[in-house]
């Protein structure tokens, strides 16, 4: 039994895809049982599972033997604006900018190089 737990919304999962590979990540769950919970966010990795809190605020055990973590970033803005009051030509790339994948943060490197 796998159960992918997902803070955004379905409708907003693989926006950077292309539909044919949203479309089958969607069957492949479907097909080999794959419980997803959706605009849940984990809340606490016990010995017993993972708490999860819905968007309603309930909170849920989901009992798990082995727990896989995979947490999305989010930039630390504050420290980037630290930087920039004192190096005022500060360039942003890849997940600090922008959370992407490999081919995004070199894309934003190469253009900052570029740019110099």
């Amino acid at each position: 039994q796998v159960t992918l737990v997902e803070m955004k919304p379905q409708s907003e999962c693989c926006l950077d895809c292309s539909d044919l590979i949203t479309v089958s990540v969607f069957d492949f769950f479907r097909e080999y049982g794959v419980q997803t919970r959706y605009e849940c966010t984990v809340t606490e990795i016990t010995p017993d599972g993972v708490v999860i809190t819905g968007k309603d605020g309930v909170r849920e055990l989901l009992k798990a033997d082995t727990v896989i973590a995979a947490f999305g970033i989010r930039p630390d803005t504050a420290q980037l604006d630290q930087l920039s009051e004192i190096v005022p030509e500060t360039y942003v790339a890849g997940d600090a900018n922008v959370p992407g994948n490999i081919y995004s943060a070199n894309t934003d490197g190469f253009n900052i190089a570029v740019e110099l």
